[in-house]
């Protein structure tokens, strides 16, 4: 769990890092997994401790209670949808043929967010997956599948940025494997 639990020590180890060469001074360095995973949650943790706000599932607008969500197609798979801005949320809408339902978008009524996740679901529902790659291909609408790992390596972009790499296990033997995120280059 690297939010959980490396992320954060990572992050910890570099600021001691860096504290040590400002001041000569080590620092000791405490991390829990618990602590971490906790700390993930800083806009429900604001909106709770801060607002008095406490979460619900499928109640806020990013947890499932909005339209902001997952949506399976016709061959079983899925497409993220994650038009929450008034551009993006028209887009989705046109795209559908569901122009008459913008205004529901931008309610924070229940009634109308369910109303909206609903017809979104329908629509959805009635394609398989690739046609709505497809379709969205060029739509600026905040619609993605969701791809499977394999998918994923083949995608363009994280081909492009090395994210899949090769390791010699040994004999000459190589590996397909995760690449490294961070990027370093001298300037």
């Amino acid at each position: 769990m690297a939010g959980g639990s490396s992320h954060q020590a990572v992050m910890g180890i570099l600021a001691a890092v860096i504290q040590r060469q400002q001041t000569g001074e080590g620092q000791f360095i405490d991390i829990s997994m618990t602590d971490a995973a906790f700390a993930l949650n800083a806009m429900a943790g604001a909106a709770c401790l801060a607002g008095g706000v406490e979460q619900k599932p499928e109640a806020g607008l990013l947890n499932g209670g909005s339209f902001y969500d997952y949506y399976q197609t016709r061959d079983e798979r899925w497409l993220s949808v994650g038009s929450l801005e008034p551009q993006f949320s028209a887009r989705l809408c046109d795209t559908l043929g569901l122009s008459e339902m913008k205004g529901l978008a931008l309610s924070q009524k229940a009634f109308d967010q369910k109303a909206l996740k609903e017809a979104i679901a329908g629509k959805i529902r009635d394609k398989d997956l690739a046609e709505w790659q497809s379709i969205f291909a060029g739509q600026d609408a905040c619609v993605e599948p969701v791809l499977t790992i394999s998918e994923a390596a083949e995608h363009p972009q994280l081909k492009a940025r090395g994210m899949v790499v090769e390791a010699d296990r040994g004999g000459g033997v190589m590996q397909r494997q995760l690449g490294c995120a961070i990027r370093f280059g001298a300037r």
